[in-house]
């Protein structure tokens, strides 16, 4: 298939069905020094063009020592059918090193959801690349998810969850939620993150630093006035659990006009009550989400089936809880563009994701 890929600015980027795709990302990632380019994707005419349509995609870069960049495209392309071809992957690199300033050792693809990658179609002829697409034997987001069609009645949404969600929900409901306006109520935020530290040093997960998730905050408060978000708007909401003026969990979403996602959250054991309030927060901002037209709650993240030794395995129990579907995607694949860069990086990359995922 031909195509054309084509600079745009972050600013036009269509974020409609996915936050991780969006200006709104491209400003969060930016605080961790990541660089953002917009990019459109116009499929040409020929007999592949129903496969791939028209669609605008967010390339991240992050420079390291020796002058040397990564491309990283958080979920994306689509296709219509699912499936992406290996030279297309290779057709879009290609446009993304040209226009891009950095020096690019490897672009790396995160794909969407129900997306799989198929072979090179000519086996005797090499890709267009020096070196092979590759298939990470580990994945930078997720491979499984649970998420939540929204569409339906709230009523039927309620009904699909399992009793352990109906009896914790119900429970939980003397606990008061709040969700905080970043800008009034930092007091709450730093009571919140205290609760969050404490969940992570008892889980065993990498926190994000209060610095993060506050200018992640306050980059999606100002579309949430909004009653209707915008195809390229993106919201970020902060909701609390509180019991007897304290805070004992709380979640963090961040939503687009399709799509809402549950990004982090912590909760408190031994807070003297016989139910967690982590399930009636995510029930709430199901419900917030189904009032503002989103069509889909994406619980962002479980385990493979049959999975022992994962490092997402302790979040199966709680997210299936939600009735849902389960889905999959195919993983992270990369292009290498320059071999010994990416041999380095590639060896270090594996050891700190191991040190990370072993905890």
């Amino acid at each position: 298939m031909e195509m054309l890929v084509n600079p745009i600015a972050l600013k036009e980027i269509n974020s409609a069905d996915n936050p991780f795709q969006s200006e709104f990302w491209a400003k969060v990632k930016g605080l961790n020094r990541w660089v953002s380019y917009g990019f459109t994707v116009i499929p040409e005419a020929g007999e592949d063009t129903d496969a791939i349509s028209e669609q605008t995609m967010l390339v991240l870069v992050k420079k390291f020592p020796g002058s040397f960049s990564l491309a990283y495209i958080p979920f994306a392309p689509t296709s219509v059918n699912g499936i992406l071809s290996s030279k297309l992957l290779y057709t879009i690199a290609g446009y993304v090193v040209s226009y891009i300033k950095e020096s690019v050792f490897a672009v790396r693809f995160d794909l969407p959801w129900n997306h799989s990658v198929t072979e090179w179609e000519k086996p005797d002829t090499p890709p267009p690349p020096p070196y092979q697409l590759s298939h990470l034997s580990y994945s930078i987001q997720p491979e499984y998810t649970v998420v939540i069609d929204l569409t339906r009645p709230i009523d039927e949404i309620y009904q699909s969850f399992r009793k352990r969600a109906k009896r914790n929900i119900q429970k939980c409901r003397e606990l008061t939620i709040k969700k905080i306006k970043i800008s009034e109520e930092m007091n709450l935020f730093n009571k919140w993150y205290e609760t969050y530290i404490i969940t992570a040093e008892r889980d065993g997960f990498q926190p994000r630093s209060a610095d993060y998730i506050r200018e992640l905050l306050i980059l999606g408060s100002t579309e949430e006035q909004s009653a209707v978000l915008t195809e390229s708007a993106v919201s970020a909401k902060l909701y609390l659990a509180i019991l007897n003026n304290e805070i004992i969990a709380g979640i963090v979403t961040i939503q687009s006009k399709n799509r809402s996602v549950f990004l982090l959250g912590s909760s408190l054991r031994n807070t003297g009550i016989d139910c967690s309030p982590s399930y009636l927060l995510q029930w709430e901002a199901i419900q917030d989400a189904k009032e503002t037209g989103c069509s889909i709650y994406d619980l962002f993240g479980i385990p493979p089936p049959d999975s022992r030794n994962h490092h997402l395995k302790g979040l199966s129990t709680f997210k299936s809880s939600f009735g849902g579907d389960s889905i999959r995607r195919s993983g992270t694949w990369d292009i290498p563009v320059q071999r010994i860069p990416y041999f380095i990086y590639s060896v270090i990359e594996k050891k700190r994701i191991k040190r990370a995922r072993s905890l």
